[in-house]
């Protein structure tokens, strides 16, 4: 009898720790998983269901799966929402059109890639190839004329409601097709396409037929493409030859026209194609007069050491012969399109001697094969240093001289950089000396030449606040209650059949007021009142969002229905998807993720700050523990930092949306499409980068992983803002380049630009198109609102340089969009009013409608006590109008302290912290600002030495007058405080 209570004992103590050790795995059945905590996703695809408003709902999952090597993939999931996605997203019930007409050659195997210069498509005829050329002349079909300009720029007119929407495109012209001797133009026989790798911003491909396996490097910004072959020897055909030179790296030119080919001999492992094509005549925009004109493009081809080439006549489009370059020897070649020199463009002649030194140099690093590439970041204070590094090796039987690679730099990446270009006789050269160097055409603005095996760019880190901080006096603070409560009071009815996009803006629309609520308690006469709201406000959304992240039934363990809000896991792709999504193919295209998981990200870091900050409070509900393990999922959906791969679900690809090169997200789930990646919401973007950021930073509960995900969401965060300057918002304060940039290079009428671009920003950038229309109406505010949306502690970008940015945009849209593009008319349509109010409030010249809405009148009531909710009944007009994103409290509290701090100087008066900025008031005085996301105090240091001291998780506020003495500081212990109160209580029990 003892031996059997002993043995029991024994085996109680083992069996304790078995089952404590089960209880910290993941949960899961046949249908859901649970990564940790009280969340959990679907591995079942949710049945169809209906939402609580009657609509139907209905999970649609990606039609297909990765179109990838399995030896590629290795441990990895394949990148979405890349430059290169196509090649992976192959679906046959989605490929490019085939009208009858159409050659069988060019059937596309995918859909065309802008890897830029450069656009190409796999074909059945071969890899289609060209300059990703904007042609600003282009003629087209207007009012059935032909009219210059008119192919390039267009213009989108609103039918149901004002508003014009321009835009202007690149060409794919499909110069060359790259195959060999035994599968070219001829056979049409490429029947697929295959990816074998990648990296940062590189792929591998092949392309197979019967007779031959080609494989192709390509990478963003390489002007090259490096073929290897199987069987044949190499062979490049010319489809658009017109106008040739052919310029030898050895030997004299000659001149070639179309159909010339017959067996002319080239004695160079490499040369040049002049190709000039003519252009008839085209009626000049506004003008009874026609102009010709022609575009020239340089094209390299580069054979095996020792090969030459020899022009054919074999390859023919019917009867045309098309010419063709057949090479000697070898089972490799490269192509190149080459740059011009800056002061030459697309219409004029190169010079030979500028062709013959371009093409040396070209040569001399043709087959130097990119291996690898990486991008690194460095975060340091409020500066993230990122260095972009190629690993090369020669190609066998090569012995490539170049140090380096060549690479195209966007405009982000040179300007205001401290990186080396090469100038005109190829010598590196700092890139401030733009003017000396050659370049390529593009949308974005020119794409300089430069060299090397890596590059360093450096970015200020924009402030990245939990909220716009302030020190509200009483009267605010009191009015602020007010306007939190009512925030909470008119939450969505209908909020349950909002989806993944809308019903996380609506949450995100109360949590942002979870910082402002810390700061109006401090100085309301209300305190216990405000704080009751605060812990309301707090309990809304954390019971909301918990239920979102959570995939079984309540009460129950069967799994929810499309309708009742499940994050789906993808093991194909990797990607948790969204259900109910609000119609923009998160789920089948995963389009937006960035966009929709940002709002649930920010809003998991409000909550987990209250909890932070109020860990003994007896309302604290522990949501940060319980849901930070299915948050992490949905981070690592968007900007996952693992490059290797885990080799066990659930895992994800490196930065799904974010693009290193590009220097901005893709929003396109698959790029698909003959425009390639696109993104028009640059601030959701920008969102999602901060709230990862600020989730890092609050670190809570703690992870030691925020440490790198920190770094990462500051170098998104910077490189995006940045990017949205310079290519949406067309904004640089380097005057000089600014008619070289984005838009701004059609902006004024020339011999080159007959047709101008009028708006004065861009609202969707595609890779051969830029426009100012959105997806969802016409008005022209809405095409700047989806620029600014959400306005956050994270937007103070806007008001970069003492409100310039804020001031350029308002302006455009004040005396340029609305009365040229909205025909001066309010559009009966969410017009974006409340956003527009806002943005004023960053500005000098504007904030006089801005001051108006919130000044109180005899009564002590203001103008945007009448605004409303879009939900509210009675409805408001779409002049009081209030969309889901935002509330009368958010936009009180951010037009009130801008109002009151003034304009932006932390671009020129930057901190040692990312939450923290200044500004410079009326009067003249400073105003700087704070927050400490962590447990101890913090003193922040600024560019002009003064010192903030910030409490911890707390804020701090300071007014320094311009006399330079005195001042009015604050700061905002809610911990201290917090901390304080069993004391203070302890003594009031002693005292009495």
């Amino acid at each position: 009898m003892n031996q059997v209570k002993f043995r029991f004992r024994n085996n109680l103590i083992p069996m304790f720790f078995v089952m404590l050790f089960l209880l910290t795995l993941p949960a899961y059945s046949a249908d859901w998983v649970s990564p940790g905590g009280a969340g959990s996703y679907a591995v079942t695809k949710p049945a169809d269901g209906t939402r609580p408003d009657g609509g139907p709902v209905k999970m649609t999952l990606p039609a297909v799966g990765p179109n990838v090597d399995a030896s590629a993939a290795e441990k990895r999931k394949v990148p979405t929402s890349d430059w290169w996605t196509p090649l992976a997203w192959v679906d046959p019930n989605d490929l490019p059109d085939r009208p009858a007409e159409m050659k069988t050659q060019r059937h596309g195997l995918s859909w065309e890639l802008f890897s830029e210069p450069l656009v190409f498509q796999p074909q059945k005829g071969g890899l289609a190839v060209s300059l990703n050329v904007p042609d600003s002349q282009r003629a087209g079909m207007k009012n059935n004329v032909l009219t210059a300009g008119a192919g390039f720029m267009q213009e989108v007119v609103g039918t149901d409601s004002k508003g014009i929407s321009p835009y202007f495109n690149t060409f794919f012209d499909q110069d060359m097709y790259l195959g060999s001797t035994l599968s070219g133009w001829n056979q049409a026989a490429y029947t697929a396409v295959s990816v074998t790798g990648w990296s940062d911003w590189f792929v591998n491909f092949s392309m197979t037929s019967p007779a031959e396996t080609m494989k192709v490097t390509a990478g963003n910004g390489w002007p090259f493409l490096l073929v290897k072959l199987a069987n044949g020897a190499p062979q490049v055909t010319f489809q658009s030859w017109n106008i040739g030179k052919v310029v030898p790296l050895v030997g004299s030119s000659f001149q070639v026209n179309s159909g010339m080919a017959n067996g002319q001999q080239i004695p160079s492992a490499a040369f040049a194609v002049v190709n000039q094509v003519p252009f008839g005549k085209a009626k000049i925009p506004d003008s009874s007069e026609s102009k010709d004109y022609s575009t020239y493009t340089v094209y390299a081809v580069f054979g095996p050491a020792g090969s030459t080439w020899t022009l054919d006549k074999a390859q023919k489009d019917d009867s045309r012969v098309l010419n063709t370059a057949v090479c000697s020897a070898g089972k490799h070649y490269a192509v190149a399109v080459l740059p011009c020199p800056w002061g030459k463009t697309i219409y004029d002649e190169p010079t030979e001697e500028d062709v013959r030194k371009l093409l040396a140099e070209f040569a001399s690093r043709a087959f130097l094969e990119v291996t690898d590439t990486r991008v690194a970041p460095v975060l340091s204070g409020s500066s993230v240093t990122v260095q972009f590094n190629y690993t090369t090796s020669p190609l066998a039987g090569e012995s490539p001289s170049g140090d380096g690679t060549l690479f195209a730099m966007y405009p982000h990446q040179y300007l205001d950089q401290s990186v080396k270009i090469l100038d005109s006789s190829m010598s590196p050269t700092a890139s401030s000396s733009w003017t000396k160097g050659w370049y390529w055409p593009s949308l974005k603005g020119r794409m300089l030449l430069a060299a090397g095996n890596s590059f360093t760019n450096t970015y200020d880190v924009p402030p990245c606040l939990p909220a716009v901080i302030d020190k509200p006096d009483k009267a605010k603070a009191d009015r602020m209650a007010s306007l939190l409560q009512q925030a909470l009071d008119t939450q969505d009815p209908n909020f349950l059949s909002q989806g993944s996009y809308f019903g996380a803006q609506e949450m995100h629309r109360l949590a942002m007021l979870l910082p402002v609520a810390e700061m109006v308690g401090q100085t309301s006469a209300g305190v216990s009142s405000v704080d009751s709201t605060t812990k309301s406000i707090y309990k809304r959304a954390a019971e909301t969002m918990g239920y979102r992240l959570r995939a079984i039934q309540d009460g129950k363990t069967s799994l929810k229905n499309a309708a009742q809000h499940a994050f789906y896991y993808d093991t194909r792709w990797g990607s948790m998807i969204p259900s109910c999504e609000d119609g923009f193919a998160a789920d089948s295209l995963l389009n937006d993720h960035h966009f929709h998981f940002g709002y649930f990200v920010k809003t998991a870091a409000e909550i987990a700050r209250w909890e932070k900050t109020h860990q003994s409070d007896p309302d604290n509900l522990g949501w940060a523990a319980d849901y930070a393990p299915m948050i992490k999922l949905l981070i690592k959906d968007i900007a996952n930092t693992d490059r290797t791969g885990k080799g066990s679900d659930p895992d994800f690809p490196f930065l799904r949306h974010f693009s290193p090169y590009a220097g901005h997200s893709w929003a396109s789930g698959t790029s698909r499409g003959n425009q390639g990646g696109q993104q028009e919401s640059t601030s959701e973007a920008i969102q999602a980068w901060a709230a990862l950021l600020l989730w890092a930073q609050l670190n809570y509960p703690a992870d030691s992983s925020n440490a790198e995900l920190e770094k990462w969401a500051a170098y998104m965060f910077a490189s995006e803002v940045r990017s949205a300057e310079l290519y949406w918002f067309g904004y640089t304060t380097n005057d000089a380049f600014r008619p070289f940039l984005s838009f701004r290079q059609f902006a004024a009428k020339s011999d080159n630009v007959p047709m101008t671009y009028v708006p004065s920003m861009v609202s969707q950038i595609n890779q051969n198109e830029m426009t100012f229309q959105t997806d969802f109406g016409n008005p022209p505010l809405l095409k700047h609102g989806i620029q600014w949306l959400p306005l956050t502690g994270s937007s103070l970008y806007l008001g970069v340089n003492e409100g310039a940015l804020a001031e350029q945009d308002v302006k455009g849209y004040i005396e340029t969009d609305w009365p040229k593009l909205g025909a001066g008319q309010d559009p009966p349509s969410p017009s974006d009013k409340d956003k527009l109010l806002m943005m004023k409030s960053l500005t000098k010249s504007y904030t006089a409608d801005a001051k108006a809405l919130i000044t109180p009148d005899a009564a002590g009531g203001i103008p945007l006590d009448k605004w409303k909710m879009q939900w509210e009944i009675p409805a408001p007009n779409y002049d009081t109008l209030i969309l889901q994103d935002s509330s009368r409290a958010a936009v009180f509290w951010w037009i009130d302290s801008h109002l009151s701090h003034g304009t932006a100087i932390h671009a020129d008066n930057d901190a040692d912290h990312t939450s923290a900025a200044s500004f410079i008031n009326s009067n003249g005085d400073k105003v700087y600002v704070a927050h400490n996301p962590g447990t101890t105090s913090l003193t922040v240091t600024f560019d002009d030495g003064k010192t903030l001291a910030v409490p911890a998780l707390g804020y701090a506020h300071e007014v320094v007058p311009s006399a330079g003495s005195g001042g009015c500081s604050a700061g905002f212990p809610v911990m201290a405080m917090l901390l304080a109160l069993p004391a203070l209580m302890l003594l009031s029990r002693r005292r009495k």
